[in-house]
């Protein structure tokens, strides 16, 4: 089940990152209540994506990225009644480039623990040039399983 689910995580995602759509079915059901922010920066820059769902303010930072230096990728989930920090099943997924059938090459897939500050954090080295897409799948907000995971992600040039 696990696979079938990041497949077609990693299936949308292409089509997420490009379009600037921040989940998969927004249009639909339980996604109803959900807004979005995006702050992207001109050329290099940190990256800050944010959406509101069903009660939490979820935050992604994406640092700039740069070849053979460290950056630090974040999540936040707060609740919006009382601004405490939720804790959530969250994945990452870090990909570069297309192979030559369009699929993405995958470079990592870590489930991610939440931190003492409350942040979901993930250092990330690029080693290589080229379109890197990152993003942050959150599975589950609170107790709450989600039928499909939100995403959060950006894309950047190295």
């Amino acid at each position: 089940m696990r696979t079938i689910v990041v497949s077609a995580a990693i299936a949308s995602f292409s089509i997420i990152a490009l379009s600037g759509c921040m989940m998969m079915g927004m249009c639909g059901g339980m996604m109803g209540d959900m807004q979005h922010q995006s702050q992207e920066a001109p050329g290099k820059g940190p990256i800050t994506k944010e959406m509101i769902f069903g009660g939490y303010r979820i935050v992604a930072e994406f640092s700039s990225l740069e070849q053979h230096k460290k950056s630090l990728l974040s999540l936040r989930v707060r609740s919006l009644n009382d601004a405490s920090w939720t804790s959530s099943t969250v994945r990452i997924i870090i990909t570069i480039g297309q192979k030559n059938n369009g699929e993405e090459n995958v470079l990592l897939e870590e489930l991610l623990t939440q931190s003492g500050n409350g942040a979901y954090e993930f250092s990330f080295t690029p080693q290589e040039k080229g379109t890197y897409r990152i993003a942050f799948l959150i599975e589950n907000v609170g107790d709450t399983r989600l039928e499909k995971p939100l995403i959060l992600s950006a894309a950047q040039e190295v």
